[in-house]
């Protein structure tokens, strides 16, 4: 909720539209990003995940509803694989 709460404030602020909104996560925030593109889709334009592949939690939902969502991954991690 805090990530939404921030976004919302600023947003409100700064008048920013939600479709010029992006959320990008690293690592455990590319877990969390992937939390709020699946529960709230409405709120940011697209997602991205970096070095984090799909959680099993999140991988057995299906998401509210359609979304933008890009993965990025190192082809040499060897902490979170590629494959």
């Amino acid at each position: 909720e805090f990530i939404l709460t921030l976004k919302n404030f600023y947003s409100k602020k700064y008048n920013i539209p939600s479709s010029k909104c992006y959320l990008l996560g690293y690592s455990n925030g590319g877990y969390m990003t992937q939390k709020i593109a699946f529960e709230h889709p409405e709120q940011f334009q697209s997602f991205v995940s970096v070095v984090s592949t799909i959680s099993k939690n999140l991988s057995q939902k299906k998401p509210k509803s359609e979304s933008n969502l890009m993965f990025i991954f190192g082809t040499k991690d060897p902490i979170i694989p590629y494959k």
